[in-house]
């Protein structure tokens, strides 16, 4: 099968303090490409080899776009000056990541064009004339695939389109990149100077909407309960690309923490590993938590909130969901287990396995047969 994967225009695909959706086109491509499909991932052109990793984005065709607008124009501006090469390629399925309106700017190019998305109330949606143009514009696509139950419900009583409009495919994880190892544990605990420490966590953006506040308030009790714990977070603020500090960032330094700031993709699964708690209290619109299932492969045990899509990919059996929101309720949790040893190597032993769940050549083996149901229509 041929296909092409293209996503909005935020980042280029393969940089290396990216988010999850330039991580799944990614990681999904590169799945595709093993199982001997023929992929071409469309990417908004870098400024350089040096800002593309050197996971497997480099063993991905990628084809780099110059844009001159600015978001949300550039997101159209790439597919319309990426037509002509994705007709040259003559796909089978042109499978967009979060673009809403991609369909009907590449109409007229003869293949199945399918929606992978993790957001679904976009910019303007809110005004009657607005949602009613992004409706028409779903409507465009051959199938919409949201990345959990969660995240199909919701968009389908959002845009009043029926639920038999919607096929979910789930965010992965690299299970070899995100993998307990001991030796490595001892390394990044070194590293970032956490000594005997019972460590908890953080890996995303740090913003009120990933819950950073409520985290940074339930560290503060967590602390005064139990001294010998620390704080580790790492990530952009507000947005990935950005880098700067912001009053939150702050305030992680100001109780104690440590704030790393975007890590490099090649870093992530090691600040994972340095973990004994990764904590994910996110406030809303978390429709998968693609994090929550990297942190269980690597074996360490999640604490969430009870919210999206979060509770699909932590069980009870590796995890502990919160309510959102409660610094109270997140630091009693965490107490709770930082008392309990015992429960935490129960976690964090049963954690590689459920994430198995969500390994690349799963999802695209999902993918192919949504695909073959579209072509077969």
């Amino acid at each position: 099968m041929r296909i092409v994967h293209i996503g909005p225009a935020a980042l280029p695909v393969g940089y290396p303090f990216g988010g999850a959706v330039e991580r799944r086109i990614v990681e999904l491509a590169a799945a595709q490409q093993r199982r001997g499909d023929d992929v071409m991932v469309v990417s908004l052109a870098s400024e350089g080899d040096a800002l593309r990793s050197d996971g497997p984005a480099r063993d991905i065709p990628i084809l780099d776009i110059v844009c001159r607008t600015q978001r949300p124009l550039r997101d159209m501006e790439l597919l319309l000056r990426s037509r002509s090469q994705i007709r040259d390629f003559a796909p089978d399925v042109v499978h967009v990541h979060n673009s809403s309106t991609a369909a009907m700017c590449l109409a007229g190019i003869p293949a199945a064009k399918v929606l992978s998305f993790d957001y679904f109330r976009y910019r303007g949606s809110h005004r009657p004339l607005v949602k009613a143009a992004y409706r028409r514009a779903l409507k465009s696509f051959d199938l919409l695939m949201p990345v959990s139950d969660f995240c199909r419900r919701e968009a389908a009583e959002y845009w009043s389109l029926p639920l038999a409009d919607f096929r979910v495919l789930p965010n992965g994880v690299n299970v070899e990149q995100f993998s307990p190892d001991d030796s490595r544990r001892v390394a990044a605990r070194q590293r970032y100077d956490l000594d005997d420490a019972l460590v908890i966590g953080y890996v995303g953006r740090v913003c009120e909407q990933k819950g950073s506040d409520t985290l940074v308030e339930a560290f503060r009790r967590v602390k005064q309960a139990r001294p010998d714990t620390a704080l580790l977070v790492a990530g952009p603020t507000g947005f990935f690309g950005r880098t700067g500090s912001t009053p939150l960032t702050d305030h992680i330094v100001e109780i104690g923490g440590r704030w790393l700031g975007p890590v490099p993709e090649d870093e992530v699964a090691d600040v994972f590993r340095s973990l004994d708690i990764c904590a994910m209290p996110t406030r809303h619109d978390e429709m998968f938590g693609m994090a929550a299932a990297e942190a269980m492969s690597s074996g360490t045990p999640v604490v969430c909130s009870d919210l999206g899509g979060l509770p699909e990919v932590v069980p009870p059996s590796a995890g502990v969901l919160v309510q959102p929101g409660d610094a109270e309720a997140l630091a009693e949790e965490l107490i709770a287990l930082c008392d309990d040893r015992a429960a935490l190597a129960r976690l964090a032993a049963a954690g590689p396995g459920e994430a198995s769940k969500f390994t690349w050549p799963a999802v695209a083996e999902r993918a192919a047969q949504l695909y073959r149901e579209v072509l077969t229509k």
